[in-house]
């Protein structure tokens, strides 16, 4: 049997164009930070393998949130999938910005051994809270920036010190390590991540900034005396080891561990590809990674800053079918090891034994997504984190006493939600 020439090209023609319509393209919005590169690389097997194309709408941290207001509220959207840190998710998730994931997909179920991180990715819209319970899932995981104790393996070893798992284990390495580093134990301290950073110590010791914000109470505890205890440890801590703490950005913190001048930080888990890398680091393949330390006799939690996807309704239903695609893709077992292999962080609890992992990240990595939560789950939490931030700033470099720090942060934060229409309350003054 013969076939013509013209019948074969006509069929080839037809099969590409069916691949190309089938091809689609997901502009995703996301910021420039350490976690990034990994995500990426993950992001081009998801192409290889789907013939998808994504495209990165890269922008600096502190001007993404502005990005994604404007695409969220225009009539359509610029971004297909807009990846939020989640001090803003209240405010997206309370504008009525995001369709539900599972009237994309009615038959979506959130994999057991993914983190929710407090729940953060369920809304209750008529209580205004994050609730699994009783809320929408309006989006998933992206990557688990929870904070992590990072620390000199050799110099502990050689000085016969463990891993600190206590503020008074912290207090002592960082004595033992004085004349062997600049800088035994160093933080992110100016006021965009100031409060971010000193929140591990308040809620270890009882304290934090809102009472029981998961049932709507948000009674100020800013000030309250467990707050103190606790802010009183984090900046005896920090400027045992440093002379300005309150200057110090994650640029700085990550340039600090990576010329040996500092044998330790508690930091968030994206760090841990900077520091970590050969080409840029000395402390390369010297680093060891623990849980953050907290009070004796404490309680272990942090302040959640994952980052989370959400879709767009002011998009086009096939490309909320493809975010949602590309989200479920990337939470599947072995595109979790992936990324982590690439150097980003996973948001599953179960890539023990199955990601490389020579420095043993990831046991602690797991136990700190368990005690990540929402410290200022409200609309104005971006707000929230700038204004308490400037107070602890003024307590790390002086300039305010640490009772008078969370006496004027207390006041300001209580104003803000009166304001806002919050059923709030302060306790009495330091």
């Amino acid at each position: 049997m013969k076939f013509g020439l013209k019948p074969l090209v006509a069929a080839c023609v037809a099969v590409a164009l069916q691949g190309a319509a089938m091809a689609a393209e997901l502009r995703v919005a996301i910021n420039q930070s350490p976690w990034l590169d990994g995500f990426s690389k993950t992001a081009q097997a998801f192409e290889k393998q789907t013939g998808h194309k994504v495209v990165l709408s890269i922008t600096p941290y502190f001007g993404l949130l502005e990005k994604i207001r404007n695409s969220l509220r225009s009539g359509s959207g610029q971004y297909d999938l807009v990846l939020m840190d989640s001090i803003w998710l209240a405010e997206v998730y309370g504008g009525g910005f995001l369709t539900p994931i599972t009237k994309i997909n009615p038959g979506f179920k959130l994999d057991g051994a993914v983190a929710d991180f407090g729940d953060s990715l369920y809304w209750d819209a008529k209580r205004s809270l994050f609730r699994q319970d009783t809320g929408d899932m309006l989006g998933l995981p992206i990557t688990g920036n929870v904070q992590l104790l990072y620390y000199r393996k050799d110099l502990f070893d050689a000085a016969g010190l463990k891993a600190p798992k206590t503020w008074d284990d912290l207090r002592a390495a960082s004595e033992a390590l004085k004349g062997k580093v600049e800088y035994p134990y160093v933080t992110a301290g100016v006021r965009e991540l100031a409060l971010n950073r000193a929140v591990p110590y308040l809620m270890s010791a009882g304290g934090g900034v809102f009472k029981n914000p998961s049932d709507g109470d948000y009674t100020i505890i800013f000030n309250s005396k467990e707050s103190l205890e606790g802010l009183k440890a984090y900046i005896d801590l920090v400027k045992r080891s440093h002379p300005n703490p309150g200057a110090n950005t994650i640029a700085n913190v990550s340039q600090l561990i990576s010329t040996g001048k500092s044998a330790m930080t508690t930091e968030v888990a994206a760090l841990w590809g900077a520091i970590n890398n050969p080409n840029n680091s000395i402390a390369a393949g010297k680093l060891a990674v623990a849980p953050h330390p907290i009070k004796a006799g404490g309680v272990a939690k942090s302040s959640s800053t994952a980052w989370v996807g959400g879709i767009p309704k002011n998009v086009p239903p096939e490309q909320q079918k493809l975010s949602l695609e590309f989200m479920a893709w990337l939470l599947k077992k072995e595109n979790q090891a992936s990324l982590f292999e690439n150097g980003s962080v996973p948001v599953r609890t179960d890539l023990v034994g199955t990601a490389k992992d020579p420095h043993n990240v990831l046991p602690a990595l797991s136990a700190a997504f368990v005690e990540a939560e929402q410290v200022t789950p409200v609309k104005e939490g971006a707000q929230i984190y700038n204004v308490l931030g400037l107070h602890i700033n003024r307590a790390l470099t002086g300039e305010r006493t640490p009772e008078q720090a969370l006496n004027e942060g207390a006041k300001e934060l209580h104003d803000l939600m009166k304001a806002a229409g919050y059923k709030t309350a302060v306790g009495k003054d330091l």
